[in-house]
């Protein structure tokens, strides 16, 4: 029996009913001869310090660098996660053939490996390399199993990643708590990243901005007026005011230049995972993790490609395909009109085997889907997509520019206007035909630049009249404030602010963490509390100002040597390097950083602390988790207060009230079936527990006057 492993239940469902493995056994399909089966993502990990020594670890066991970490099954409380790694053992030790279907990239390679590695299983293994799920897929690859071998240093690379994460990951987290006395959790890739916030925070915050101003005047003609424009700044008004007075001695300017030419703009590159995530977030405020998480259902809906691409481009082989499909799409949403120039054009620039790595640009799979079934969110990741590979082929977008170049008698810098025509929309015509344009800065900027940007009347060289000399002014402004998009940016470069898309180029592979992981960096930064999000933006918290502040100058925050770290695992899963040299140098490291930490100065602050004491044992300081407050003495007194009371957050300033006036009002709660109402909360000082008053200023949702006991929620 041929064994199937897949890394989610949903996607080893589309396998086995694609490859007649129709009947549904304990932990798997069986049928046609195969036996597919399933994990739950990471079922073995690293174990951790405290498991390998076999006690808890002490200051002085750090840095604990050991050359061989013991793998361990994820637990859980049901212990699903064991009965299902059983479940895969016996299949395996039981099987005439291995297949690996995880997904088709280094994690999906590690997921396999581990679970392979941990049963100790020696039988030779296939892989099976698809970039969507839908049947058709599914059945090619099948027919197209690569030997296992083939991705050996996907997997290489994978695990020393894990390796270089461990070292670094537990060594310094350990030492920040056990230095500072509460829990602190840093890395290799999430310390440069916070580190990088902080900095923009503070450039931001400490910017000094100066006005400016910029001279304009309206040239006036037979064919109509002409706005042109200074091209100096002048950061002293009152020398710009003299050139004003100047202008305004003035009433005629020369029209010595005219330059009319045709511009082009190139259809934009198809969508790897980072520029999808860069785009939902500008445009739907949607985090880098959120558009991941949506992208990945779509994915195993089998409607889009593998998502965790590095690449924009596809493989050269997929021309017929890609075509049929444009011609399909054109069909189903009715857009013949519009899809038929791609089809007799045939644009193959989309096509580029030397820039795909090991998966192709994100793209719409055969599996075009009715919209309406969709949820919002899952729909516009879709439509962006599809939007942005139709642009891909489309035709280059045309303008005809003029620009006018004048000087005033006396003035010797040039007064410019510029204006362009779309000649052929091109490719824009896909921009926003299937979505509605967001409101947003970058919108706001598109209509400036129409405005500035519109078709100029037809003016020949020789002498004009001019009016309303005028000063606009204007001020410099701050390098702004970091969101998904833009953090993603600077984590792809190394920190570094580059616009040009050459430069971009050659950092790709060289950044802070990969396309993959990015979105999932920044949320555990932010559920660490290290960051919190206002809108779109990303800002510090005070914990996040003193992890750095601590750790100032050390080189666990520099984003070029993390970014080095990276390019080195990449050379190695191609090939090149040394493994286990790199091992010893990340443990080198991870020495120098622990000894670092242990020696750098304490935060400024306990975020853990509350101004109270316990209520309960009125000794002990009042501590907090993300859960609930408890008394400092975890030993004798263990009194907990749970945050959460019936949906409400019991914030520190509920606390306070709660704990020296006895009562809190206006708390929104919710009942078992999640309907909202209001009342006040008072403090029972007999149980030390929260409970429920009737709100005095008015109805409580058919709540009578009756205390309600505290409910852990």
């Amino acid at each position: 029996m041929k064994v199937v492993l897949a890394e989610k239940p949903s996607v080893a469902k589309s396998i086995a009913e694609t490859i007649g493995a129709k009947e549904r056994k304990n932990g798997y399909f069986e049928g046609n001869g195969y036996q597919v089966t399933w994990a739950f993502g990471h079922l073995i990990m690293l174990s951790s310090p405290e498991e390998v020594l076999g006690r808890k670890i002490e200051n002085d066991d750090l840095p604990f660098l050991p050359h061989d970490i013991p793998l361990k099954i994820k637990k859980d409380t049901e212990g699903t996660s064991k009965k299902q790694y059983e479940i895969i053992k016996k299949l395996f030790n039981d099987s005439s053939e291995i297949i690996c279907a995880t997904d088709a990239g280094r994690e999906g390679e590690l997921i396999f490996r581990l679970i392979y590695e941990h049963a100790k299983c020696k039988k030779p293994f296939k892989r099976l390399w698809i970039s969507s799920v839908n049947s058709d897929v599914i059945k090619n690859g099948f027919k197209n199993l690569i030997d296992g071998k083939e991705k050996d240093g996907l997997y290489l690379g994978g695990k020393l990643r894990q390796m270089a994460d461990w070292y670094l990951g537990f060594n310094s987290s350990i030492a920040m708590t056990k230095n500072n006395g509460f829990l602190l959790r840093i890395g290799r890739v999430k310390t440069p990243t916070l580190f990088l916030v902080v900095k923009r925070f503070l450039e931001n915050k400490g910017f000094k901005t100066q006005k400016y101003f910029v001279p304009k005047v309206s040239v006036t003609s037979d064919s109509g007026d002409v706005i042109a424009t200074y091209q100096d700044k002048f950061f002293n008004q009152e020398e710009a005011i003299n050139l004003l007075n100047i202008m305004l001695s003035n009433s005629k300017i020369d029209l010595q230049d005219i330059e009319k030419k045709e511009t082009s703009s190139n259809p934009p590159a198809l969508f790897n995972l980072a520029e999808l995530q860069k785009k939902c977030n500008r445009d739907f405020g949607y985090t880098a993790d959120e558009t991941l998480t949506h992208l990945q259902v779509l994915y195993e809906s089998g409607l889009v490609t593998y998502p965790r691409t590095d690449s924009r481009f596809l493989n050269e082989e997929m021309k017929d395909e890609v075509f049929k499909l444009i011609e399909d799409i054109g069909g189903f949403f009715n857009i013949q009109d519009l899809t038929v120039p791609l089809l007799l054009s045939k644009n193959i620039k989309p096509f580029n085997n030397e820039k795909v790595t090991d998966h192709h640009a994100i793209i719409p799979t055969v599996n075009l889907p009715i919209l309406a079934q969709l949820d919002e969110k899952k729909k516009n990741v879709y439509l962006t997509i599809l939007s942005a590979f139709l642009q891909a082929f489309g035709s280059k977008e045309l303008k005809n520019v003029t620009t006018y170049t004048f000087f005033i008698n006396g003035i010797e810098v040039p007064l410019i206007a510029k204006g362009s025509v779309v000649v052929n929309k091109g490719y824009t015509v896909f921009k926003d035909l299937f979505l509605d344009k967001r409101k947003s800065k970058e919108a706001d900027e598109d209509i400036q630049d129409e405005e500035i940007e519109k078709q100029l009347p037809e003016l020949q060289k020789g002498s004009y009249n001019y009016k309303n000399a005028t000063l606009t002014e204007s001020q410099t402004t701050a390098p702004p404030l970091l969101n998904d998009a833009s953090l993603i940016t600077l984590m792809e470069t190394c920190g570094k602010d580059i616009q040009d898309e050459e430069l971009k180029e050659a950092l790709k592979g060289k950044g802070i963490g990969t396309s993959a992981t990015r979105g999932g960096i920044i949320k555990e930064l932010v559920d660490g509390e290290y960051i919190e999000r206002k809108g779109k933006t990303l800002l510090p918290t005070k914990l996040g100002f003193e992890v750095i502040k601590s750790l100032n100058g050390q080189k666990i925050l520099s984003a070029e040597l993390t970014g080095e770290w990276e390019s080195a695992i990449t050379d190695i899963e191609n090939g090149k390097g040394n493994p286990e040299e790199f091992r010893e140098n990340i443990k080198s490291f991870a020495y120098e950083i622990t000894q670092q930490i242990k020696s750098s100065p304490k935060l400024g602050f306990n975020p853990n602390e509350t101004s109270h004491g316990c209520p309960q044992c009125k000794k002990g300081k009042l501590l907090q988790n993300k859960f609930y407050y408890h008394c400092e003495d975890d030993n004798t007194c263990k009194y907990k207060l749970y945050k959460n009371f019936r949906g409400q957050n019991i914030t520190e300033k509920r606390l306070s009230d709660l704990l020296t006036k006895g009562i809190s009002l206006s708390a929104k709660c919710k009942t078992q079936d999640n309907k909202p109402y209001t009342i006040d909360l008072v403090f029972n000082k007999e149980t030390n527990q929260i409970e429920t008053q009737q709100k005095k200023s008015g109805s409580t949702s058919g709540f009578n006057k009756k205390k309600f006991k505290s409910k852990r929620s």
